[in-house]
């Protein structure tokens, strides 16, 4: 460097045409690297931006579609499903058209659309939006423990089972066990097995793979033949009151 500032003008002019003879099919070919590499950027951007506005605007057209019967939504929600399979708006459709699918009775096909967006890379931001609702199922388990432990004898609790297809939500059991931790270090889990209870006359591996979802159904049972251990009404007493009344 010291060299080249000593130097005259012609030797610098000299040196500065080698050292471009020597690099300048390097430089050259940098420079058209990055010049394709910002106009590959701005078509990805723009062709992105013209995806999001398209399927944005095709599932506006399916939340419309759901009250209006002369529309088959179901088929709407499917196009969207198959033509943007990775954005979050196939995902939303995917549980929006279980929804339906449950409305209908149609089971099998409603789980099949839960799992795949249970499933999906979208997964986290589908939790994410239905992060206030779970705030309020915590505020409820808080306001029924509450309540439970003002009209029983019992000062705390060994576990929480978590019931229901609702529970099988990406990351719903890390969020009610951190959004219950004012409760005391209690483990919460979802029911696996049936320990007390004789399952030889029915499918195990069918039994199993449902087991969260029937809990309703297993403590109205055990109700119903006066097996259950814990006979607290959770419902307040004006309730109880009007439950009589009807009976009478």
């Amino acid at each position: 460097m010291a060299n080249f500032f000593s130097s005259s003008e012609e030797e610098n002019l000299e040196l500065i045409s080698s050292l471009w003879n020597k690099y300048k099919f390097y430089v050259l070919g940098a420079i058209l690297i990055f010049v394709l590499g910002v106009i590959g950027r701005v078509i990805w951007t723009e062709s992105s931006l013209k995806q999001q506005e398209e399927v944005t605007k095709a599932f506006q057209s399916f939340v419309l579609s759901k009250d209006d019967p002369e529309i088959d939504s179901k088929l709407i929600a499917e196009k969207i499903m198959d033509e943007y399979p990775n954005s979050l708006y196939a995902d939303l459709s995917a549980l929006h058209l279980a929804k339906i699918f449950i409305e209908n009775d149609l089971l099998p096909e409603a789980e099949k659309l839960k799992i795949r967006a249970g499933q999906s890379q979208q997964a986290q931001k589908i939790f994410n939006a239905i992060q206030p609702s779970l705030r309020d199922l915590v505020g409820e388990i808080h306001r029924s423990v509450g309540y439970y432990k003002s009209i029983s004898k019992i000062g705390k609790f060994d576990k929480v089972l978590l019931l229901g297809k609702g529970t099988r939500v990406i990351n719903f059991q890390r969020f009610v066990a951190q959004s219950l931790s004012t409760l005391g270090n209690i483990p919460v889990g979802r029911l696996q097995k049936l320990h007390q209870i004789n399952t030889d006359q029915v499918d195990t591996g069918a039994l199993n793979a449902n087991l969260s979802t029937i809990g309703a159904s297993i403590g109205l049972a055990l109700q119903g033949f006066d097996l259950t251990l814990n006979h607290i009404n959770l419902l307040p007493p004006e309730f109880r009151k009007k439950k009589e009344l009807k009976k009478n």
